[in-house]
C-alpha cells in the first residue's frame, strides 16, 4: 500500500466566488488501498515560495485549479518541479460534511 507522501492543510479549490477543500494529501504516485475516494491526477503549474518556510503549489487537475500551501522542505524533499505529475487525494468530508451520502 502506497503512503501519501505529503498531506497539506489550507488547500483551496474554487467554485466561483465559492471555496471549499482543506484537508489535502497529495502523492507523487497513485496510491491503493486507502480510505480517501478522490484521488485526482494533476500536474504541477506553479511554486511560489514566499518569505519563510512556506510555498504555495499551484496544481492543474483537469480545468480546475488548487492552490497548496506546504514547507520548503515538502517541496525540496518531494523535488516537484513546473510540469510534474502529481495526484491529489481530497477526503468527501473536505468539501462540505452534510453532502456526504448524496453525490
Amino acid at each position: 500500500m502506497a503512503e501519501p507522501l505529503l498531506e497539506t492543510r489550507g488547500l483551496t479549490r474554487r467554485f466561483g466566488g465559492l471555496a471549499a477543500v482543506n484537508d489535502v494529501s497529495i502523492a507523487l504516485e497513485r496510491p491503493a488501498g486507502i480510505s480517501i475516494l478522490n484521488i485526482l491526477p494533476g500536474t504541477v503549474t506553479a511554486i511560489e515560495a514566499e518569505t519563510g518556510p512556506i510555498v504555495d503549489v499551484s496544481i492543474a487537475i483537469g480545468r480546475a485549479a488548487l492552490t497548496a500551501r506546504i514547507t520548503r522542505r515538502s517541496v525540496e524533499g518531494l523535488e516537484l518541479r513546473v510540469g510534474q505529475p502529481m495526484y491529489a487525494l481530497i477526503k468527501a468530508v473536505s468539501f462540505d460534511r452534510r453532502s456526504v451520502g448524496y453525490a
